[in-house]
């Protein structure tokens, strides 16, 4: 077991992203049931995919795609380097 102090944020992180992704399925998947019963249309299933897409434009962090900053005094990695 481990203790609240000792979870580290990137698991804490992941754990509401979870949460957020099970919360757009439900979302989608209601929303789905609801029009295919209310339509007899299977597409309002497509509800699902479609929350999932609109949670990712509230839950996305763009900073986590970006490349750490380099420290002072160490040397650029060399992306250019030959065989």
């Amino acid at each position: 077991m481990r203790w609240p102090e000792q979870v580290s944020p990137a698991s804490a992180g992941t754990k509401r992203r979870l949460a957020w992704l099970l919360a757009c399925l439900v979302v989608g998947g209601f929303a789905g049931a609801t029009g295919s019963a209310l339509t007899g249309n299977a597409y309002w299933y497509l509800a699902i995919p479609a929350a999932i897409a609109a949670g990712w434009l509230f839950v996305a962090d763009p900073e986590q795609c970006e490349r750490p900053a380099r420290r002072e005094g160490s040397a650029p990695p060399d992306e250019h380097r030959g065989p």
